[in-house]
C-alpha cells in the first residue's frame, strides 16, 4: 500500500486516538477530547467517517456535558449522514 493512501486512515487514527486518551484521562479532560474530534470535520472525510465522528462527538456532549442540545444536533448529524451512506448501497 501507497504512503498516500495511509495517510487519510492515520489522521483520522491519530484524532481518534488523541480524543479517547484525553476522554479516559483522570480526570476526562473533554473540552480536549471534544476539540480532537470536531478537527475530524476539517479534512472533510468520508461520509461513514463524518457520521460515525458525529456520533462519537454526539455521546461526549451527552455524557459528559449539560449541552444536549448540541449533543443532539450532532446524533441527528450521525442519524442524516448514515442514511446518505445506505442510500449508496
Amino acid at each position: 500500500m501507497a504512503a498516500g493512501a495511509e495517510a487519510p486512515d492515520s489522521w483520522y487514527l491519530a484524532l481518534l486516538g488523541f480524543a479517547e486518551h484525553f476522554r479516559t484521562s483522570s480526570p476526562p479532560k473533554i473540552r480536549l477530547c471534544v476539540h480532537c474530534l470536531q478537527a475530524v470535520f476539517q479534512f472533510k472525510p468520508p461520509q461513514r467517517v463524518e457520521a460515525r465522528t458525529h456520533l462519537q462527538l454526539g455521546s461526549v456532549l451527552y455524557h459528559h456535558t449539560k449541552n444536549s442540545e448540541l449533543a443532539r444536533t450532532h446524533l441527528e448529524k450521525a442519524v442524516r449522514a448514515l442514511g446518505s451512506v445506505f442510500l449508496f448501497f
